[in-house]
């Protein structure tokens, strides 16, 4: 069996970007110790792990057992995971000696200014930039690096800078993300201060989102593109912006059910990021396999006859969007509601 594993290190992080589930106290969730990894890293000891990643909702170099867990993987698995990026100068000697088992560093930056970074993720923009440097002009990690970009109508103007700013860190592969409409972020009542005190209004997550045909976005990704040939950056789009006449996808086209499994810090265990529930938690259902967990099978059957599971609901995954939720037929012990 081929495995996608997940095991979030740490849940909590160093920045409150305005568009992250980070800025409410209930999603900043605690460190997994090193014998709770090794537990549910133990699970999986006779599948066929294609890879595994660190990260969840927080920042992984925060975590106090990240090197140890590094030291612990086998040879062979390869290791990827997301950062903000403002910590790797910490740990970029070790970073270093272990990587030949890293796969891939993917370092979240939303900005390619400083204004525009210090409103929406709150930290010093130059500081972010020498830490990656510690090791984005190390050969070691040459084709190891992606700079991550997730667009909306606050930041979309730094977009055609993204593959320069790229190029100078040394960095030749970056990726656009766009800002989705996703329970539990469906909700004016996401309103939040953005973190320049010059700033006269509140981001609104839902009001913040950009419509595919926008023309200022589409021409902000085509200015894009012609950058990073000039620089020789590759460049992952936004699917509608590669894909824009395929047919919609739908709920039994959806692969990951099969082979993701993911375990957040908070005891959330789920298939997707996107899910809007968990299919099960494993500090207070025990450490199991999905495979072990009454609502596994059930989620795989709903999809593939093209039913929305509620733990899908309101997600803003591509495989459900075009088709009806399960709202009305929720079991009574669960329940739909907005955070804010």
């Amino acid at each position: 069996m081929t495995t996608v594993l997940e095991i979030e290190l740490f849940g909590n992080c160093n920045l409150r970007c305005v568009m992250c589930a980070q800025q409410f106290p209930d999603r900043r969730q605690k460190a997994i110790t090193f014998n709770e990894f090794t537990d549910i890293f133990g699970l999986y000891s006779d599948d066929k792990i294609d890879y595994i990643t660190l990260h969840g909702s927080g920042e992984v170099l925060l975590s106090p057992i990240f090197v140890d867990v590094l030291r612990f993987i086998p040879l062979g698995i390869p290791i990827r995971f997301l950062t903000n990026g403002t910590q790797i100068y910490k740990h970029a000697d070790s970073l270093k000696f272990f990587a030949d088992k890293i796969d891939a560093i993917d370092i979240s930056i939303d900005a390619c200014t400083h204004e525009i970074y210090k409103k929406i993720r709150g930290g010093d923009f130059e500081s972010t930039l020498s830490s990656i440097r510690s090791i984005s002009l190390d050969h070691l990690f040459n084709s190891k690096l992606r700079l991550n970009f997730t667009y909306h109508k606050h930041n979309y103007q730094d977009i055609p800078l993204l593959a320069t700013l790229a190029n100078n860190l040394g960095i030749q592969r970056v990726a656009l993300w766009p800002l989705v409409e996703s329970a539990p972020y469906i909700s004016k009542k996401w309103e939040v201060k953005f973190n320049d005190p010059n700033a006269l209004s509140l981001f609104n997550y839902s009001q913040s989102i950009m419509h595919p045909d926008d023309p200022a976005l589409l021409g902000n990704l085509s200015q894009l593109e012609e950058a990073a040939l000039a620089s020789n950056v590759d460049v992952l789009f936004p699917d509608f912006y590669n894909f824009k006449d395929s047919e919609p996808l739908k709920p039994s086209d959806c692969p990951v059910v099969n082979y993701n499994r993911i375990y957040y810090s908070s005891g959330e265990s789920k298939h997707c990021c996107l899910q809007t529930r968990p299919v099960f938690n494993w500090i207070t259902d025990g450490i199991m396999k999905f495979e072990s967990a009454p609502r596994h099978s059930k989620i795989i059957s709903e999809l593939n006859q093209n039913k929305v599971p509620f733990e899908c609901e309101h997600s803003g995954c591509p495989y459900i969007s075009n088709f009806p939720h399960l709202e009305a037929t929720l079991p009574s012990s669960v329940s739909f509601s907005h955070r804010g």
